[in-house]
């Protein structure tokens, strides 16, 4: 779990390593492919995102949008 106490600094959120390391490892204890619904929040749909998701082929990425 992630906190943020509003020291100078802190991260406010999860990061692209963050998510990677969640998703890998609730794919490994799950042991099956991942639907993920997302908004289109920026951090959600950058370049780093978007091979985030390429490289995990069990994982599915849906949007409101489609």
């Amino acid at each position: 779990m992630l906190v943020h106490h509003g020291r100078k600094g802190e991260k406010k959120g999860f990061r692209e390593k963050d998510f990677a390391s969640l998703l890998n490892v609730a794919h490994q204890q799950l042991g099956g492919n991942i639907v993920l619904v997302w908004d289109n929040y920026n951090h959600h749909v950058d370049a780093a995102m978007r091979e985030l998701i390429r490289k995990r082929p069990w994982l599915t990425v849906c949007s409101p949008e489609g």
